[in-house]
């Protein structure tokens, strides 16, 4: 039996094929209003990890990063506003309802407050992310496959980002310079 292994997030690569095209690039379909509705999530999402990678290390109790702080609470409302408009569509187009469950699977690890979930998530997405493709559906866009791929690559760097943020500074246990015993040059 094989064993999967979470590796660090420093490493971790996105999921092939998902960043190599833009988001909606055959303007000649129309795309349907949560294709257009996830690809907005998309963007609110890349501003939130933008906005939570810079948090990582700050504690909150410098007043000069109140900004970032005010930042990052505007991005995360943006992307839960931008997924709540996203489920309140009705799926009409081939591939909506497969656009709908990665909606759902991001909601659900932004609003978790329980790391068990979160990891059985994460793990399952990791071991398994075709399952979440939409696949063999007469009149499919190839657009909504590559928008799912784009998806779980913006889950996982999320995520990384949260991990990140759990790490200990490497200086934090080290003795200050005037505690350092050796020769003085």
């Amino acid at each position: 039996m094989q064993t999967h292994t979470l590796t660090p997030p420093a490493i971790r690569f996105p999921i092939l094929g998902a960043l190599d095209a833009p988001l909606l690039a055959n303007l000649r379909t129309r795309p349907s209003r949560i294709a257009l509705r996830f690809a907005h999530l998309l963007t609110a999402m890349d501003v939130l990890i933008a906005a939570d990678r810079d948090m990582i290390g700050f504690s909150g109790a410098d007043p000069a990063l109140d900004a970032w702080f005010r930042d990052a609470e505007r991005a995360l409302a943006h992307t839960l506003s931008a997924l709540e408009a996203l489920l309140a569509k009705s799926p009409r187009a081939p591939g909506d309802i497969a656009l709908i469950r990665v909606a759902r699977l991001i909601r659900k690890v932004i609003r978790s407050s329980d790391p068990d979930l979160v990891a059985r998530l994460r793990r399952r997405v990791i071991e398994t992310p075709m399952c979440y493709l939409a696949l063999d559906l007469p009149g499919l866009d190839p657009v909504v496959n590559r928008l799912i791929l784009q998806g779980l690559s913006r889950f996982e760097a999320y995520l990384a980002v949260e991990d990140m943020s759990q790490v200990p500074d490497p200086g934090h246990d080290a003795p200050a310079p005037s505690d350092l015993t050796g020769p003085t040059f």
